[in-house]
């Protein structure tokens, strides 16, 4: 007597492989995002925000620029964050984008939240009333305009009204690590769009 099928070949259907794995689960799918993001190299800020006088803030890697017009960013901050009930109450923030060689800034944003602004020479109270740092390459400023719950964060949405940028190489925080980028070659020429735009096409 032959052999009897397996019970996939008796309905049509293919025998699952053993050789092939597993799908991936949940867990599995948020370790490769982590990986991913990681090798992702990205700008490193640290959001600062006050709430009745006193200061919060945390260092971040996730501010996109959303609009031009009217300008706005965005931001995500841990739903655990001791900083989340400083930016609902205090309804501003400024980002900061932090220039080479603040490591250690940014390694104080994201350590214990006492200690990060024990420092008074790190820090002053901007004309905006928001904590301003020193020796940043950036900061924008404004309103919070939308709390927008996304998994186990919240995306802020940020109305850009104060801005101020450096001539500063800014910090870069690429799988696990800080680094600079390099100093830009000399201005050329300028061109104009209609030439770029030709050169390009």
């Amino acid at each position: 007597m032959p052999p009897t099928p397996p019970a996939g070949a008796r309905s049509g259907a293919p025998a699952p492989d053993p050789r092939e794995p597993a799908p991936p689960g949940p867990a599995r799918a948020a370790d490769g995002l982590r990986a991913a993001f990681r090798r992702a190299a990205s700008s490193v800020w640290v959001v600062t925000a006050a709430s009745a006088g006193a200061p919060a803030g945390f260092t971040a890697t996730s501010v996109a620029s959303v609009s031009v017009d009217p300008p706005l960013l965005s931001f995500n901050v841990g739903r655990t964050s001791s900083s989340l009930a400083t930016l609902q109450s205090g309804g501003a923030c400024a980002v900061h984008l932090l220039a080479a060689g603040s490591e250690a800034l940014a390694r104080t944003f994201a350590g214990p939240a006492a200690a990060r602004f024990a420092d008074p020479a790190a820090w002053r109270w901007g004309e905006d009333g928001l904590p301003e740092l020193a020796g940043v390459a950036a900061r924008l400023s404004g309103p919070v305009t939308a709390l927008v719950p996304a998994g186990d964060s919240v995306i802020v949405v940020v109305e850009v009204q104060r801005t101020a940028v450096h001539e500063r190489p800014s910090l870069v925080h690429h799988d696990r690590a800080y680094t600079a980028l390099p100093a830009p070659p000399p201005a050329g020429p300028q061109r104009t769009a209609g030439a770029s735009l030709r050169a390009c096409s």
